[in-house]
């Protein structure tokens, strides 16, 4: 087995703080690994909010309406809401690696 030793330095982000690298000569515009996942995890988490919020409408309203309307609510509006937050969150976090 072969060793493998890494160099960890810190150098300054463009907004001041500290950035990690792994690479010692990775130049001043790499990516910003911690960043990246802080931002793309508070999208997920809105994202998230928003979801739960959504089954929230629909569990107190489903009960209150008659049998095919509830239905319809689960089957007609509740999943395209949740396909297209799941469309909107892939893109936002795609957007963010860019």
């Amino acid at each position: 087995m072969i060793a493998r030793r890494v160099l960890v330095i810190r150098r300054r982000a463009a907004g001041g703080r500290p950035r990690l690298s792994a690479d010692p000569e990775a130049p001043d515009d790499a990516p910003d690994v911690r960043g990246l996942m802080a931002a793309q995890l508070r999208r997920a988490l809105a994202t998230t909010g928003v979801a739960l919020a959504l089954l929230a409408v629909v569990a107190v309203a489903v009960p209150r309406l008659p049998g095919p309307a509830a239905w319809a609510v689960l089957s007609l509006a509740a999943q395209p809401v949740l396909l297209a937050l799941a469309a909107g969150q892939l893109r936002r976090a795609e957007r963010l690696e860019r």
